[in-house]
């Protein structure tokens, strides 16, 4: 990794801004229509959601003809008065600032569906023009394009070409509706792929932002059981130690938003993907549960989600509270992991993800997105407050930096003020160290380009010290020194 890059990266979970305002950042929900079908405290309705929480919600999912021709509802109950799409629709009554938009696509379906409809030019202007009456019918404000993903799973490699061009056909036919028919302009996003590995295979990425209105970044999913026989945090915001170079060092937030970023994509388009559940492991060896330790399987399935190698956050609670599963932080990475039982699952904490939440605001990006609503603590089943993560979300995007306090770890800096004053040859291994002669410094190692580790002696921001305990520049007057 390029050493600037790194300092940066280390730097946005070192420093600890004083004070910040808020901003009109935008947090889009998704919300997965099938969890009404989940047994007791998991099952979920659109009466579930906080109309206030969120900017937009969008419904997933809605499916495509078998034809290619037409958009059709995914659930036996969406439609009628009383139907999913009516009673999502209905939160804007609650919060008429409160857009609803339909995702089509989702991970599970693949690329077959789109096959008969991105044939050619004339198929998928068929399906442009169906589908815009079809979001207009039911009420929507606008579509999520959620193919994962073109060019793969079935795709064929100039199905990443046609893609461009037909989210562009998509994207001037919402300008041409609203024009003929006086209405507010839908809006247009893209649920987009966060490896370089997908990105290669699946857009022309200094195209593809240009014809549409927001970036989704599915940033997480990293790392889980279905392809890894080593444990891995799937939603980490920066790399582990023990990642082996290439690919490896890449599978974290920073490096996705970083990369999307310098393919022009402006940042009030990006929105960063956070995620509400867990994604977990069978340990072979319960004692060793460390990143990048020895697994084979996805964990056991959940009491109501019921899917294995996953787990929402309220099932995640229960594993702690009930069965007693030992909570570690991951300093490096700035998230947390439980085990127990020989398993092991990485998740997002309120600290994790206000780390996270920062982070989108220090970079001036657009806003979050949650996948997903019904994943996290929707109704209090841990005993706190209902949806702890977007709730964290949301305060920090809407009312700044100060709206919550981390407290497992380090928070992020607006602008990293910290200067650097002079080389530090301590170094043995990657991180933050403490510097014992000055609490007004800490030192930061990183790699180097040739190979080996380099020591930069830093300074904390003035009003700052640094925290021994938390490895951060905290406000002065919290730090023992």
């Amino acid at each position: 990794m390029d050493i600037l890059l790194t300092i940066l990266a280390v730097l946005l979970s070192v420093c600890n801004f004083i004070s910040a305002e808020g901003s009109n950042k935008k947090v889009f929900c998704y919300y997965s229509s099938s969890a009404n079908g989940r047994p007791s405290v998991g099952k979920f309705w659109p009466e579930h959601i906080d109309a206030f929480l969120c900017t937009h919600i969008i419904f997933a999912f809605v499916d495509i003809t078998k034809d290619g021709k037409d958009l059709k509802p995914n659930n036996w109950n969406d439609l009628g008065p009383e139907g999913l799409y009516a009673r999502t629709i209905r939160l804007k009554e609650k919060n008429p600032d409160l857009k609803v938009l339909l995702a089509v696509g989702g991970w599970k379906i693949g690329s077959k569906p789109f096959l008969p409809m991105i044939k050619d030019e004339s198929t998928w202007t068929v399906w442009v023009k169906n589908a815009v009456k079809y979001l207009r019918k039911y009420g929507f404000d606008g579509m999520d394009m959620d193919w994962e993903f073109p060019g793969t799973r079935g795709s064929g490699e100039e199905d990443k070409y046609k893609f461009t061009k037909y989210m562009k056909c998509i994207y001037d036919s919402f300008a041409e509706e609203a024009e003929a028919s006086g209405k507010e302009r839908m809006i247009l996003t893209l649920a987009t792929a966060s490896s370089e590995f997908y990105i290669s295979k699946s857009y022309e990425p200094d195209q593809i932002y240009k014809y549409i209105d927001y970036m989704l970044l599915m940033t997480y999913n990293y790392h889980g059981s279905g392809w890894e026989k080593f444990t891995g945090h799937h939603s980490p915001l920066l790399p582990h130690p023990s990642d082996p170079e290439g690919e490896q060092q890449e599978l974290h937030q920073q490096w996705s938003i970083s990369y999307w970023l310098r393919t022009g994509v402006p940042k009030e388009k990006l929105i960063v993907g956070l995620p509400t559940y867990g994604l977990g492991f069978k340990l072979l060896d319960s004692a060793k549960h460390g990143i990048r330790q020895d697994a084979d399987g996805g964990n056991t399935k959940g009491r109501y989600t019921e899917e294995s190698g996953i787990l929402s956050l309220y099932e995640i609670c229960e594993k702690i509270q009930d069965e007693g599963w030992k909570v570690e932080w991951i300093d490096e990475q700035k998230v947390p992991y439980c085990h127990g039982g020989g398993e092991w699952v990485g998740f997002e904490s309120p600290d994790s993800i206000a780390i996270k939440a920062k982070n989108i605001l220090m970079r001036d990006l657009a806003g979050a997105f949650i996948w997903s609503v019904e994943m996290d603590d929707f109704s209090g089943h841990c005993g706190g407050a209902k949806y702890p993560l977007l709730r964290t979300v949301s305060d920090i995007l809407k009312n700044g930096l100060d709206a919550f306090k981390v407290g497992a770890a380090a928070s992020v800096d607006v602008e990293p003020e910290v200067s650097n004053d002079e080389d530090w040859d301590g170094c043995n291994e990657l991180g933050i160290y403490a510097d014992y002669d000055s609490c007004d410094h800490f030192n930061l190692c990183v790699s180097s380009n040739g190979g080996g580790l380099i020591g930069i002696r830093m300074r904390c921001p003035e009003g700052t010290q640094f925290d021994k305990e938390l490895k951060v520049c905290n406000h002065h007057d919290n730090v023992s020194c």
